[in-house]
């Protein structure tokens, strides 16, 4: 007896201007067999009491999902004493692929087993290609640096031509000339790699209070919920990732200077002076 009671999202709270005590109907199609054997669909309500909001913090659930009594759910839907589906909780998430397959060769026919990557497939590919997309972006931005270094270089031979000559002159050989300028991009290559690892560290551990602070600021939505599904900026920082972005730096480094280096070391001693 009594009204049943309902447990909801906030944000779906929010959107109903319901809160906590509240009442909320419930709506679900039914069918019911006529004398002249059509099934025409109708609509039933049934009144349930708000007693509490969660958070989930992912946005298809916190505006979608709403938690009731089991039997409550059967008589709105008229479904006695059966369910619509099963829901299994796994331990390890990675072992759903295999675990629907085994329930699947198990139950048969007419059941279907779906996992959660099944049910967010569209998702998962849209990551797939957004990470596509910013490993290309962040290779464009590694060229770029390298090109900005050997313009550099470039410059600071021109520059050096003198002192290049009275090396040469003084019997340095062209790959100890070399090698001063290879140095030079290494050495620039890797402070501008430790300052960028830094900077993108702190960034991604603080990344929800920057996003907030400049939602706050600016009144832009950084990561609005309903496009990412999420309320907050999910990141994970991956040792492997970061140790390959470092050394495909380096080397991007120590390649671009590689051309500036190699044409300090021809130059002859001879043309390098005779103007000075």
């Amino acid at each position: 007896g009594g009204v049943p009671s309902i447990v909801i999202g906030r944000p779906l709270a929010r959107m109903l201007a319901v809160e906590v005590g509240e009442s909320v109907q419930l709506i679900s199609p039914v069918l019911k067999k006529q004398k002249l054997g059509f099934l025409p669909r109708e609509a039933e309500s049934l009144p349930f009491i708000v007693r509490g909001l969660f958070s989930a913090g992912m946005n298809d659930f916190d505006t979608q999902l709403a938690l009731v009594d089991l039997k409550a759910a059967q008589t709105l839907y008229h479904m006695e004493n059966t369910v619509s589906g099963i829901s299994i909780r796994l331990r390890d998430v990675d072992h759903a692929d295999r675990i629907k397959s085994l329930v699947a060769m198990r139950l048969g026919y007419p059941f279907v087993a779906a996992s959660w990557i099944d049910m967010n497939r569209t998702f998962f590919s849209a990551l797939k290609v957004e990470k596509s997309v910013m490993t290309i972006l962040l290779l464009l931005i590694i060229l770029v640096a390298a090109f900005n270094i050997v313009s550099t270089l470039i410059m600071v031979v021109m520059e050096k031509t003198r002192d290049i000559g009275i090396l040469r002159a003084l019997g340095s050989t062209g790959w100890g000339v070399r090698k001063i300028f290879l140095y030079e991009g290494f050495i620039v290559g890797a402070l501008g790699v430790t300052v960028g690892v830094c900077l993108g560290l702190a960034i991604a551990t603080h990344i929800n209070p920057i996003a907030d602070f400049v939602e706050k600021t600016t009144g832009l939505s950084v990561f609005p919920s309903d496009i990412y599904y999420f309320s907050e900026i999910p990141t994970e920082i991956k040792t492997a990732d970061v140790v390959l972005i470092v050394g495909f730096a380096l080397l991007a480094s120590v390649l671009a200077a590689f051309y500036p280096a190699d044409r300090a070391a021809r130059l002859n001693p001879v043309d390098a002076l005779r103007y000075e």
